[in-house]
Order: structure tokens, then C-alpha cells, then sequence
């Protein structure tokens, strides 16, 4: 099934980043509005990985990063694969 939208690691890391500003407002109205729609939005195993490190190093506890890690897992997770890399590289091209 297609996505509307795929969130890289910044958008989820604004969403919860207070001293972000304007950025964090943008960022939580996505992830809220991904949130309420789940089948329309996509993230990787590596956005999640790269989410937990950062929110985790900013000195956030590993139990609340869990557990917005179980709420991102409701969106349509997308392993990393040489052929998702080169699909991105075409869809890419076709957009340039």
C-alpha cells in the first residue's frame, strides 16, 4: 500500500524537542496528524534506531523513547535494503 508521508529522524526529533521553536510546531502537527492516520504515513528501521539515540543522548530516558517508538510502530515500517536504496535513487531522479 502507498504512503502519503515518510518521516526522517529530524521531523520526530522537533516534535519533541521543546527549545525547537517554530520547528517543533510544524514537526507535532505532522507526527499528530500521522498519528491519527496511520496507514497513510511510512518510517524506517533506521529512523527508528537513529530517533532512539539522539532523543536518548539529549537526556531523555530510554523508557519514554520506548515508548514513542511503539507509537511510531504503528505507521507502516520499512526495513533498509539495497533495492529500497536504488528505488529511492529512481524516485529521486524522476523528481529532480
Amino acid at each position: 500500500m502507498p504512503v502519503e508521508r515518510f518521516f526522517d529522524t529530524n521531523i520526530l526529533l522537533y516534535a519533541y524537542d521543546s527549545d525547537a521553536g517554530e520547528k517543533r510546531a510544524v514537526a507535532s502537527r505532522l507526527v499528530a496528524s500521522a498519528l491519527r492516520e496511520p496507514t497513510r504515513t511510512a518510517i524506517s528501521v533506521q529512523v527508528l534506531q537513529e530517533f532512539f539515540v539522539n532523543f536518548t543522548r539529549s537526556g531523555q530516558s530510554d523508557a519514554i523513547a520506548a515508548t514513542l517508538i511503539d507509537d511510531f510502530s504503528a505507521w507502516k515500517i520499512v526495513a533498509n535494503t539495497h533495492e529500497l536504496f536504488l528505488e529511492g535513487l529512481q524516485a529521486k531522479a524522476r523528481w529532480q
